[in-house]
Parts: structure tokens; sequence; C-alpha cells
């Protein structure tokens, strides 16, 4: 009787722990999905400001002064927010499992905050572009 409740007792423990090493790895595995659909989509937007500021950079040439400032401002505009990408990929890069779940709240929001700002201002490209070929 002694053995059997033995082991019934371990049977009981080799299932719970393997429902919790069951557990940590779908913890772990959402956390590595988290922070790669992040990178992805900060990498994503780093290429569209990367378009952007060459598109800008092309139009400088042969704009008028008045479209060059606006341009310049535009471009100076975008280059920080690419600055800000880098940094945010950089944090996520050096963060380890536990430290991302920290950074991710901040990285997701920082991500929100740049690209509205990446909206705008190409929005305000637009407007200048199309005021320019009037």
């Amino acid at each position: 009787m002694f053995l059997l409740s033995f082991w019934a007792l371990a049977v009981i423990q080799c299932s719970t722990r393997s429902q919790s090493d069951r557990r940590q790895e779908q913890i772990k595995d959402d956390i590595a999905e988290d922070r790669d659909q992040l990178v992805k989509d900060l990498r994503s937007l780093r290429n569209d400001l990367d378009r952007e500021i060459k598109l800008v950079n092309a139009r400088l040439e042969n704009a008028s002064e008045d479209t060059k400032v606006r341009l310049q401002r535009a471009r100076q505009s975008f280059i920080k927010q690419r600055d800000e990408v880098d940094q945010e990929l950089d944090h996520i890069g050096n963060s380890t499992a536990k430290t991302f779940s920290n950074i991710k709240t901040s990285a997701r929001k920082g991500f929100e905050d740049i690209r509205e700002g990446f909206k705008k201002a190409g929005d305000d490209i637009s407007d200048v572009f199309d005021k320019d070929k009037s």
C-alpha cells in the first residue's frame, strides 16, 4: 500500500512538473513571438522612413527656396524618427526574455508615436509636393 501511494504521488508530481514546464515554454514562445512582431513592425517603419528621406532628398534638388525649407524640416523630422526607431530596436535587441516584458509596452507605445509622427510628416510632405507642382 505504501508503495502504491508513493508511486501515485510520484506520478502526480511528474505530471504537475510537466504542466509547469509546458506553461513556461508557452510563455517563452509568446514573448519571442511578441518580440519578433515588434521588431518586424519597427524595421518596416524604419524602411518607410528611409524611403521618405530619399524621396525628400531627391525633391530638394529642384525645389523652390520656400519648399526647400519645408522639405529640410521634414527630412530632419524623418531622421529624428528613424533614430528613435533605431533606439527602440537596440533596446529590444539588448533585452532578455525577462527584461523584454518590462520594455514591451514602452517600445510598442514608442512605435505607435513614431508611426503617427511619420504619417503627419508624410501628409505635410504631400502638401508641399502638391503645392510645388502648381
